[in-house]
């Protein structure tokens, strides 16, 4: 496991306090802050921390669900001849991403080869797929489909437009990768793809989630996998959803979660609170929930009711820790990324 440190060489904690009262937070109860951590993407020691931790090669599984969390099938031109002649459906890659983060331009750029291994499994894995990704940062709030807009020392980051009202494409991808809690060379990319209906209408198509685990230094990804170092595939397992969490992917109205760290990015001023109502949410393995609200917008219009929302939350195996990280898009504010930090302090016998 790789050390989490500051510039200046210490241990990074960012331990926050918090008032001893219960606010309603969607869907769940989360303490209240006194404070948190408000990050300038610009800031040079904050990227030099990020590139540090991000970049190298890492190796993973890959799977995509439908907005109703059912996983999705590969592409049959990809599957084998013999697993095709009996029946298997495959649902999970084995894949390799090859990640580098540039200190000097400020960008991110990366590499992803989804593979399977041979029949048998007796030769290294074989690459089917191959795309590359490069996104940078962008503080002008124009309206490019990937950019870079929040980065977190431990290396997680979000990236996708600064708007979502002036876009011109027809679809536009979210991605959230957060780190693992106890372990951060164990990651899971979530790129939520959105599609539009009509000119605001936008709605969820797909949610593909990378489980990763770190093996190496950026080495432009010159080697492949071997097929029997992969990591476990997770599509078809059952939806590890902790006691906290209904079937459906909605949170239970009677926990106090307590945020022990928060970083944001955006108007520190500008906050947000997004109303439980008309909230969809689902349900991933891994312990993954998803939420969300995709709302039309009006630019005249600056209401707590008048964007989208769109929230990550990894449970950590035992159910009393978790990472959330969100993103909200407003008419009249540049897009908000936060990132929490939370344990399960107590139950509350009301919702407040």
């Amino acid at each position: 496991m790789r050390s989490l440190h500051g510039c200046n060489g210490r241990k990074v904690a960012h331990n926050v306090a918090s008032r001893d009262f219960c606010s309603r937070r969607i869907g769940v109860l989360v303490r209240a802050q006194t404070s948190h951590q408000h990050l300038d993407i610009d800031d040079d020691c904050l990227w030099n921390e990020f590139c540090e931790r991000v970049s190298g090669e890492w190796d993973g599984v890959t799977a995509t669900f439908s907005p109703e969390g059912v996983a999705i099938p590969l592409p049959e031109r990809y599957v084998p001849s013999a697993f095709r002649e009996w029946g298997v459906e495959l649902f999970d890659w084995q894949s390799q991403c090859s990640m580098v983060a540039s200190t000097q331009a400020k960008s991110l750029s990366y590499r992803v080869r989804r593979m399977m291994p041979s029949v048998g499994c007796e030769a290294d894995a074989i690459a089917f797929t191959e795309e590359s990704t490069s996104c940078g940062i962008d503080t002008s709030r124009n309206s490019k489909i990937m950019e870079v807009k929040a980065v977190f020392r431990d290396g997680s980051y979000y990236a996708g437009p600064s708007s979502m009202s002036e876009l011109a494409a027809n679809t536009v991808t979210l991605e959230f990768c957060i780190c693992k809690l106890d372990k951060l060379d164990t990651r899971v990319r979530v790129l939520v793809l959105l599609a539009r209906r009509e000119v605001t209408d936008w709605h969820t198509r797909s949610f593909e989630v990378h489980f990763e685990r770190y093996e190496a230094p950026y080495q432009g990804g010159i080697d492949l996998t071997g097929c029997g170092g992969g990591m476990p595939g997770f599509a078809k397992s059952v939806s590890s959803s902790p006691s906290h969490v209904n079937p459906n992917g909605s949170a239970l109205f009677n926990e106090l979660w307590e945020t022990e760290s928060e970083c944001s990015f955006g108007d520190p001023n500008g906050g947000y609170t997004m109303s439980e109502s008309a909230l969809a949410s689902v349900a991933l393995p891994l312990g993954l929930q998803l939420r969300w609200r995709l709302k039309s917008f009006e630019e005249d219009v600056e209401d707590d009711d008048n964007g989208s929302m769109m929230e990550v939350v990894w449970n950590m195996e035992g159910g009393q820790g978790r990472r959330r990280m969100t993103s909200v898009y407003k008419p009249l504010h540049p897009v908000q990324v936060r990132l929490n930090n939370e344990r399960m302090a107590s139950f509350c016998t009301e919702p407040s």
